[in-house]
């Protein structure tokens, strides 16, 4: 089976962003989601991810000065190449209940 972008639901529970200002938050939020979505359509789902998949909490550093949407491309950079090593998650197809 084919899983195209359009397919795709993923949901980021939580996002703590340290050293950013509220006023830039909005603003890296959507630059994380337009880049994933660019890097879901250009470079496709990782390997094993169409089963359904979970990550652990991760940190994303970006480059002193990085303005908000700099910092959003960096993260959803990051998400899509932790995605890529990412475990089953648990009930799904896939999952070996470990």
């Amino acid at each position: 089976m084919d899983v195209t972008p359009a397919d795709v639901h993923l949901a980021i529970g939580r996002l703590v962003l340290h050293g950013v200002a509220p006023a830039d938050a909005a603003r890296l939020g959507a630059a994380m989601e337009r880049e994933l979505q660019r890097l879901l359509e250009t470079r496709g789902l990782p390997s094993g991810l169409a089963r359904g998949a979970s990550l652990d909490e991760g940190e994303v550093c970006v480059p002193a000065g990085a303005g908000p949407e700099e910092a959003g491309r960096a993260a959803a950079g990051a998400v899509y190449r932790r995605l890529g090593s990412a475990r089953a998650a648990p009930g799904r197809p896939g999952d070996s209940g470990r």
